[in-house]
């Protein structure tokens, strides 16, 4: 899969996007997406799937997580906080509501953040997903 950058400052972005996708296709990305946060699994069906996923998870893990350092240094540079607020921005999500979801994010954890909560509610061997 190739991607092509918007602008210079888009390089690098498109660089990690095509060496994310050689390790393996998008369709299976979404698919390994689907079966381990399907709504519809239990605790042990997530646990399963994710087990059986785990040496892809790991090998995408490094390269996933410098799409999103890249991704927020570009829009920082555009004026975004960063890409989640971007994609608020884009999306017409009033800074008044945003604040309401940020208040109200994981009430059981008020002092962690998205990634410590969700960590929190699986086994501590458990990695972030994508």
């Amino acid at each position: 899969m190739q991607f092509r950058p918007f602008n210079q400052k888009q390089k690098k972005y498109c660089r990690l996007l095509e060496r994310y996708y050689s390790v393996v296709s998008s369709e299976l990305i979404d698919a390994i997406k689907m079966e381990i946060f399907h709504p519809r699994q239990s605790l042990k069906e997530r646990e399963k799937a994710y087990k059986k996923f785990k040496n892809i998870i790991f090998a995408l893990k490094p390269i996933f997580k410098e799409i999103v350092y890249e991704r927020n240094r570009i829009f920082k540079e555009e004026g975004d906080k960063n890409y989640f607020d971007f994609i608020n921005r884009r999306n017409g999500i009033p800074p008044e509501k945003l604040a309401l979801f940020r208040a109200s994010e994981y009430p059981a954890f008020p002092k962690a953040g998205m990634n410590e909560a969700r960590n929190a509610a699986f086994p501590a061997k458990r990695e972030p997903f994508l």
